[in-house]
């Protein structure tokens, strides 16, 4: 009986609907090998200048192996795996340095906002 319940799963055949239990949502992250890439461009300097910092500190904070790179407005991001393939927090990690920007998108337009209405 137990054979009979459990043939599919033994059974050579992959479902077609099969997916993996993770995957990347962000499809602006590169994978290459066992690391995710991302180069982040900005036109602002303090947008570009408060990015890195905010990326330095999130990097002193996690335990990943996350490599960043700097240089005339573009910021190159690097997480690299410990394991044999991206793991679901690589995947978290990316999404987090996703948010980060988006924050600071957020913020510096709110500032910009508030002395447009005081002027």
């Amino acid at each position: 009986m137990l054979a009979n319940i459990m043939s599919n799963y033994f059974s050579n055949n992959l479902n077609e609907n099969f997916k993996p239990i993770v995957s990347h949502k962000k499809a602006n992250w590169e994978k290459s090998g066992k690391s995710l890439l991302k180069k982040f461009k900005f036109e602002d300097e303090k947008k570009y200048e408060r990015f890195i910092v905010e990326i330095i500190k999130y990097t002193r904070e996690n335990t990943s192996s996350i490599e960043v790179r700097f240089r005339e407005m573009e910021v190159g991001i690097i997480i690299k795996s410990f394991s044999p393939d991206i793991s679901s927090i690589d995947l978290r990690n990316s999404e987090n340095i996703d948010k980060i920007r988006k924050d600071i998108n957020f913020y510096f337009n709110k500032e910009e906002d508030k002395w447009q209405s005081i002027i």
